[in-house]
């Protein structure tokens, strides 16, 4: 054998070891990747997060929400001399309008009056829809569209006995 055939046995030989050995390292590649991929969904998921670290995950949602609720707007405070200033300034950009102008503050005792006509208006329709109500309940309007129905006690008795028609007789017409 010359030493070109040896180069090419021995290349031959590594090829057929290394086309073996394919089959199996893709398979351990495979493997490692639904690995990771197992490992990374875990490590994202908040919910495994919060049972392996709740201190960690609670200060990180107490955080997150103190940064992300907005702050009160500051406050700017007026001297009496700015104000003054700006009254200047500002005064012949304001007119007076009848129409738009703020009304006067109700007294206390107008104040009071509405309050009190507002409760006893209030009490006022309470008691007329009682009284309709009573006053439906004991006509006879209410009964011919909606019937009381007829049940008896324990002991076999109406207790809603309807009324006995005129032309029926009793014992008290036989005396």
């Amino acid at each position: 054998m010359n030493h070109e055939e040896i180069l090419s046995q021995i290349l031959r030989d590594r090829m057929a070891a290394i086309r073996e050995n394919v089959p199996n390292k893709l398979d351990t590649f495979v493997a490692e990747i639904d690995q990771f991929r197992s490992e990374l969904s875990t490590a994202f998921d908040w919910r495994v997060q919060f049972q392996r670290h709740p201190w960690l995950v609670g200060g990180l949602v107490f955080a997150a929400g103190y940064w992300l609720v907005p702050r009160a707007a500051k406050q700017t405070v007026i001297k009496d001399s700015q104000l003054a200033e700006l009254a200047a300034i500002l005064r012949p950009a304001v007119r007076y309008d009848k129409k738009t102008a703020a009304a006067p503050e109700a007294s206390w005792l107008q104040t009071a009056v509405t309050n009190v006509g507002s409760m006893l208006f209030g009490l006022g329709g309470q008691i007329a829809m009682k009284t309709a109500v009573n006053w439906l309940k004991n006509s006879s309007i209410l009964p011919a569209f909606f019937p009381p129905e007829n049940t008896t006690s324990e002991f076999g008795q109406p207790t809603n006995p309807q009324p006995l028609p005129q032309n029926f007789k009793t014992s008290a017409n036989y005396k």
